[in-house]
């Protein structure tokens, strides 16, 4: 009689594989029979296989597939120290759709696995999700806890500018522009940094409500005149070039 077993490693993955030849087991009177060698996934293979699940979901437009961030969101719990496990918590960060379980991927990605300079990418996601205090926590943990010079920098950039999407009430500026000239100081090794701090500074100059950068020159006649002589008064900027 041929008998079957399998090994369910969590309530949402069922993985095993057959290996080689049946193996002869014994029935304690002298006989024996045969059954197949359950042989658990590691983690990789286990990462692969949800992967390779996802994708035959989505191809065939399963109504399943909201169900897989979570999957990965599982598979980095149960193997918090292994490498798959930044991985996992990435795909999370990057494809669910639910604001949550992002928050929670990032929250475990921070705790256990904050030593890793691929964290700057992970600063630019956080940097397009809606203003949120839990953002903007996470967006300071990652500035003030990594070792790396270049994630810390970028961490600040995205944090002045996930500040900056704030509603106009709660809009810090000042903290925005200090975090800002902070890059500008003190990241100045990094062009592209320093470029984009310089950029938003800039803005935040020509914003709605704010009084205009003063400008000089002359008019049609000749007549030097400054920005400010028109204060109070309807003023049209025709700004031209000739090249």
């Amino acid at each position: 009689m041929r008998c079957f077993g399998f090994l369910i490693l969590s309530p949402l993955l069922l993985v095993g594989c057959y290996s080689g030849e049946p193996e002869a087991m014994s029935n304690g009177d002298g006989s024996s029979s045969s059954a197949e060698v359950v042989v658990a996934l590691t983690p990789a293979e286990q990462f692969e296989k949800l992967n390779d699940d996802y994708a035959v979901a989505v191809r065939n437009d399963a109504n399943d597939v909201s169900i897989y961030p979570q999957k990965f969101l599982n598979l980095a719990k149960e193997h918090p120290k292994d490498r798959i496990a930044f991985g996992a918590l990435n795909w999370v960060i990057v494809m669910s759709k639910d604001p949550q379980q992002k928050a929670e991927a990032v929250d475990q990605l921070l705790d256990k696995h904050i030593d890793q300079s691929a964290i700057a990418q992970i600063c630019e996601v956080i940097q397009r999700q809606p203003f949120s205090e839990r953002s903007k926590d996470q967006l300071t943990t990652i500035m003030e806890k990594s070792p790396h010079e270049s994630v810390r920098g970028m961490a600040a950039c995205a944090l002045a500018s996930h500040m900056a999407t704030a509603p106009a009430g709660d809009r810090k500026e000042q903290e925005i522009r200090d975090l800002y000239e902070m890059v500008i100081e003190q990241y100045g090794a990094n062009p592209q940094l320093v470029g984009r701090a310089k950029m938003a500074l800039a803005k935040m100059k020509f914003a709605i409500g704010k009084i205009a950068p003063e400008i000089s020159g002359s008019d049609l006649d000749g007549v030097a005149f400054k920005l400010s002589d028109y204060r109070g008064k309807v003023v049209v900027l025709d700004f031209w070039g000739d090249w």
